[in-house]
Protein backbone atom coordinates (compact mmCIF):
# COMPACT_ATOMS: atom_id res chain seq x y z
CA UNK A 1 0.00 0.00 0.00
CA UNK A 2 1.25 3.39 -0.60
CA UNK A 3 1.80 6.31 1.20
CA UNK A 4 -1.03 7.86 -0.83
CA UNK A 5 -3.38 4.96 -0.46
CA UNK A 6 -2.80 4.90 3.56
CA UNK A 7 -3.43 8.70 3.36
CA UNK A 8 -6.42 8.25 1.31
CA UNK A 9 -8.10 5.34 3.42
CA UNK A 10 -7.00 7.67 6.90
CA UNK A 11 -9.17 10.69 5.09
CA UNK A 12 -11.89 8.30 4.50
CA UNK A 13 -11.81 6.44 7.76
CA UNK A 14 -11.66 10.09 9.71
CA UNK A 15 -14.84 10.98 7.59
CA UNK A 16 -16.92 8.43 8.56
CA UNK A 17 -15.97 8.62 12.10
CA UNK A 18 -17.46 12.69 11.69
CA UNK A 19 -20.12 11.21 10.01
CA UNK A 20 -21.00 9.15 12.64
CA UNK A 21 -20.57 11.28 15.56
CA UNK A 22 -22.36 13.85 13.77
CA UNK A 23 -25.54 11.61 13.30
CA UNK A 24 -25.48 10.82 16.56
CA UNK A 25 -26.29 14.97 17.67
CA UNK A 26 -29.66 14.93 19.06
CA UNK A 27 -30.03 11.13 19.73
CA UNK A 28 -30.96 9.75 23.01
CA UNK A 29 -28.28 8.05 24.95
CA UNK A 30 -30.06 5.11 24.45
CA UNK A 31 -30.10 5.97 20.74
CA UNK A 32 -26.58 6.36 20.49
CA UNK A 33 -26.28 2.93 22.70
CA UNK A 34 -28.08 1.24 19.65
CA UNK A 35 -26.61 2.88 16.95
CA UNK A 36 -23.03 2.54 17.90
CA UNK A 37 -23.67 -1.21 18.80
CA UNK A 38 -25.97 -1.61 15.26
CA UNK A 39 -22.64 0.02 13.86
CA UNK A 40 -20.24 -2.79 15.03
CA UNK A 41 -22.28 -5.64 14.87
CA UNK A 42 -22.59 -4.86 11.52
CA UNK A 43 -18.76 -4.25 10.77
CA UNK A 44 -18.01 -7.70 12.54
CA UNK A 45 -20.63 -8.71 9.84
CA UNK A 46 -18.26 -7.58 6.91
CA UNK A 47 -15.33 -8.98 8.53
CA UNK A 48 -16.52 -12.26 8.97
CA UNK A 49 -17.66 -12.35 5.08
CA UNK A 50 -14.06 -10.90 4.27
CA UNK A 51 -11.80 -12.90 6.70
CA UNK A 52 -10.39 -16.46 5.40
CA UNK A 53 -12.66 -19.32 6.91
CA UNK A 54 -11.16 -22.53 8.28
CA UNK A 55 -11.93 -25.50 6.08
CA UNK A 56 -14.37 -26.75 8.13
CA UNK A 57 -16.05 -23.59 8.52
CA UNK A 58 -19.90 -23.86 7.58
CA UNK A 59 -21.84 -20.87 7.29
CA UNK A 60 -24.49 -19.15 9.27
CA UNK A 61 -28.00 -17.71 8.27
CA UNK A 62 -28.06 -15.71 11.58
CA UNK A 63 -25.54 -14.65 13.81
CA UNK A 64 -25.82 -13.13 17.21
CA UNK A 65 -23.44 -10.08 18.32
CA UNK A 66 -21.81 -12.76 20.74
CA UNK A 67 -21.13 -15.43 18.05
CA UNK A 68 -19.67 -12.68 15.78
CA UNK A 69 -17.58 -11.44 18.53
CA UNK A 70 -16.14 -15.12 19.47
CA UNK A 71 -15.62 -16.32 16.11
CA UNK A 72 -13.59 -13.02 14.78
CA UNK A 73 -11.77 -13.66 17.86
CA UNK A 74 -11.37 -17.24 17.32
CA UNK A 75 -9.72 -16.74 13.67
CA UNK A 76 -7.56 -14.58 15.51
CA UNK A 77 -8.34 -11.45 14.05
CA UNK A 78 -9.16 -9.97 17.47
CA UNK A 79 -6.85 -9.73 20.73
CA UNK A 80 -8.93 -10.82 23.40
CA UNK A 81 -9.13 -7.38 25.35
CA UNK A 82 -11.01 -5.78 22.25
CA UNK A 83 -13.28 -8.99 22.40
CA UNK A 84 -13.85 -8.05 26.17
CA UNK A 85 -14.41 -4.90 25.55
CA UNK A 86 -17.16 -5.82 22.58
CA UNK A 87 -18.72 -7.84 24.82
CA UNK A 88 -19.23 -5.40 27.16
CA UNK A 89 -20.75 -3.04 24.70
CA UNK A 90 -23.15 -5.66 23.82
CA UNK A 91 -24.23 -5.77 27.52
CA UNK A 92 -24.83 -2.68 27.50
CA UNK A 93 -26.66 -2.43 24.39
CA UNK A 94 -28.21 -5.61 25.91
CA UNK A 95 -29.76 -3.40 28.80
CA UNK A 96 -30.32 -0.02 26.60
CA UNK A 97 -32.54 -2.25 23.92
CA UNK A 98 -34.75 -4.62 26.82
CA UNK A 99 -35.52 -3.02 29.36
CA UNK A 100 -38.35 -1.01 29.66
CA UNK A 101 -37.19 1.78 32.32
CA UNK A 102 -35.25 5.10 31.76
CA UNK A 103 -31.14 3.94 30.33
CA UNK A 104 -28.54 5.73 32.00
CA UNK A 105 -24.73 4.70 31.75
CA UNK A 106 -24.53 5.81 35.93
CA UNK A 107 -26.62 3.18 37.50
CA UNK A 108 -25.94 -0.71 37.87
CA UNK A 109 -25.51 -2.89 35.84
CA UNK A 110 -24.24 -0.20 33.02
CA UNK A 111 -22.18 1.21 35.76
CA UNK A 112 -19.80 -2.14 35.86
CA UNK A 113 -20.61 -2.57 31.62
CA UNK A 114 -18.78 0.45 31.53
CA UNK A 115 -15.95 -0.31 33.55
CA UNK A 116 -15.29 -3.19 32.00
CA UNK A 117 -15.87 -1.74 28.17
CA UNK A 118 -13.64 1.90 29.03
CA UNK A 119 -11.02 -0.70 30.95
CA UNK A 120 -10.56 -3.15 27.79
CA UNK A 121 -10.75 -0.64 25.83
CA UNK A 122 -7.85 1.29 27.24
CA UNK A 123 -5.70 -1.55 28.51
CA UNK A 124 -3.35 -0.92 25.44
CA UNK A 125 -1.06 1.91 26.77
CA UNK A 126 -0.53 3.65 23.24
CA UNK A 127 -4.06 3.57 22.75
CA UNK A 128 -5.26 4.47 26.31
CA UNK A 129 -2.60 7.80 25.54
CA UNK A 130 -3.69 8.56 22.33
CA UNK A 131 -7.59 9.01 23.00
CA UNK A 132 -6.86 10.63 26.34
CA UNK A 133 -4.86 13.18 24.56
CA UNK A 134 -7.51 13.94 21.60
CA UNK A 135 -10.74 13.32 23.55
CA UNK A 136 -12.71 14.66 27.12
CA UNK A 137 -13.91 10.83 28.68
CA UNK A 138 -15.05 12.93 31.96
CA UNK A 139 -18.75 11.98 31.41
CA UNK A 140 -19.66 8.36 31.07
CA UNK A 141 -21.61 9.03 27.61
CA UNK A 142 -18.50 10.61 26.27
CA UNK A 143 -16.73 7.59 27.38
CA UNK A 144 -18.99 5.42 25.54
CA UNK A 145 -19.27 7.09 22.38
CA UNK A 146 -15.79 7.90 21.87
CA UNK A 147 -14.42 4.70 23.10
CA UNK A 148 -17.53 2.83 20.37
CA UNK A 149 -15.84 4.95 17.67
CA UNK A 150 -12.09 3.99 18.34
CA UNK A 151 -14.07 0.32 17.92
CA UNK A 152 -15.25 1.16 14.57
CA UNK A 153 -12.24 2.58 13.38
CA UNK A 154 -10.50 -0.82 14.40
CA UNK A 155 -12.74 -2.94 12.27
CA UNK A 156 -12.97 -0.74 9.45
CA UNK A 157 -9.02 -1.08 9.51
CA UNK A 158 -8.96 -5.16 10.36
CA UNK A 159 -11.55 -5.01 6.57
CA UNK A 160 -9.40 -3.30 4.97
CA UNK A 161 -6.39 -5.21 6.08
CA UNK A 162 -8.26 -8.35 4.77
CA UNK A 163 -9.45 -6.67 1.43
CA UNK A 164 -5.52 -6.04 0.88
CA UNK A 165 -5.05 -9.31 1.48
CA UNK A 166 -7.32 -11.19 -0.37
CA UNK A 167 -6.29 -8.75 -3.30
CA UNK A 168 -2.54 -9.46 -2.89
CA UNK A 169 -3.40 -12.89 -3.11
CA UNK A 170 -5.89 -12.96 -5.97
CA UNK A 171 -2.47 -11.09 -8.02
CA UNK A 172 -0.15 -13.85 -6.84
CA UNK A 173 -2.33 -16.43 -7.89
CA UNK A 174 -2.87 -14.72 -11.31
CA UNK A 175 1.15 -14.24 -11.78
Amino acid sequence: MTPSDINDLAGRMKQNIADMRAGLVGESLRGKVLIMAAQIDDLLSDVIDDAPKPANYKPKNWWTFAAKIKFVRELGLMPRLEADALHALREIRNVAAHELKPFSLEVEPQVTNLEKFVSSSLKNDATKKAIEESFSLKKPVQQFVILSLFHVFSLQIMRHKLKTAALQATAENKS
